[in-house]
């Protein structure tokens, strides 16, 4: 581990803050992924209106996550979504 992150933190006290981690030090730190953050999700019926009314790729940017993540999301709910290629037909 060392020889592969021994260049990536440039702040010597975080190294040695690294190096001393144990299971007590880390029930106390707050994991932050980067990139992620908390959505502020649209109710129920709001989210099921949405994904009939465009596609979920237009619907997820709109809410400001990802088109899995809106699926991932209404399987979790119960909505049912429309077909894959229904916004496709003319």
């Amino acid at each position: 581990m060392n020889r592969h992150y021994r260049d990536v933190i440039e702040d010597p006290e975080e190294v040695k803050k690294f190096w001393t981690l144990d299971s007590k030090s880390l029930s106390e730190v707050e994991v932050v992924l980067p990139g992620h953050s908390e959505v502020d999700w649209p109710t129920k019926a709001q989210i099921k209106k949405l994904v009939w009314q465009k596609s979920l790729v237009k619907t997820a940017a709109d809410i400001g996550v990802s088109d899995v993540a809106l699926k991932k999301h209404c399987v979790k709910l119960g909505i049912e979504l429309p077909s894959q290629g229904n916004w496709l037909r003319g």
